[in-house]
């Protein structure tokens, strides 16, 4: 039995950031260094290979082996896909006591990319913050951590934490190691929540605590109804009792005047009787 033999596709850079700061497949710039395109990493000059024997991809005019440029390209284009849409996907929240709240996509009114946020002794630059709006005026804020190598750290979620800050993470590390596309990405984005988790949401938090505290008031409820049902209970038992028993000493009272006299007592009453009648 002959041995198997699997071939690895070659993993290269197939996207570029172009004159006009965006990022463009290999496939969409001229031949070689007419695409007048540059590394997303460390943004050096291109070169589109567009051969007949490779698949197509860009490659450093100097040569330089730029290890962070596929993983800078895959962190960049989740960004842009998320820009440009508006939107991502919320994933799913299950908290202890509120039902579920179930995944779906959320609509921004405008988004921010490698904002600052700082607030007191605080200083984070999260990847995304996507901004909405209620129709008072009301603005809510939510992070977009896009995981490519690193996630969000303790350090960091402790941060997000303590200041009540709504976050989410978006996983994209296993397209690192394929041949990624932008539909891909856009499917872990938008489509799917399986690549996706929270990292904070006071507002689930505070709903799932609120029903909390009805369902505790509700159990509070339900054992004083049933406490007050129990000591009901106990009292017509009690009446009862006490009932039967008055009925039982009645019935002994009745037994011991009306009880018949046996022989021996009927003789010896009428005796008594003989004796007090011979005396008059």
């Amino acid at each position: 039995m002959r041995n198997k033999i699997y071939f690895v596709a070659n993993l290269e850079l197939t996207y570029g950031i172009n004159s006009n700061g965006q990022l463009v497949h290999v496939n969409s710039v001229a031949r070689g260094q007419a695409c007048q395109c540059i590394c997303p990493n460390c943004g050096a000059d291109l070169i589109a290979k567009q051969g007949i024997k490779k698949t197509w991809h860009f490659a450093h005019a100097n040569e330089s082996d730029c290890k962070g440029a596929r993983m800078t390209a895959l962190h960049m284009l989740a960004q842009q896909i998320i820009k440009n849409r508006k939107s991502v996907r919320l994933p799913r929240y299950e908290g202890m006591y509120a039902p579920p709240f179930e995944s779906k996509v959320i609509n921004f009114d405008n988004i921010k990319l490698e904002k600052i946020f700082q607030l007191e002794e605080i200083n984070r630059r999260p990847d995304c913050i996507g901004i909405k709006c209620d129709k008072y005026g009301n603005t809510r804020e939510i992070w977009i951590e896009i995981k490519v190598t690193h996630g969000v750290d303790q350090l960091k979620m402790q941060d997000i934490r303590e200041k009540n800050i709504s976050c989410i993470e978006i996983d994209l590390s296993d397209l690192l190691e394929t041949n990624y596309t932008i539909d891909d990405i856009y499917e872990l984005v938008i489509v799917k929540s399986d690549k996706i988790k929270w990292i904070n949401s006071p507002i689930l938090a505070q709903k799932d605590q609120q029903y909390k505290k009805i369902k505790e008031a509700e159990a509070i409820e339900k054992a004083q109804k049933s406490n007050e049902i129990q000591s009901y209970i106990d009292k017509q038992n009690e009446l009862k009792k006490q009932t039967r028993k008055q009925k039982l000493e009645v019935v002994e009272f009745e037994e011991d005047i009306y009880l018949p006299l046996s022989d021996k007592e009927y003789f010896e009453a009428w005796e008594e009787l003989a004796k007090m009648f011979n005396n008059l």
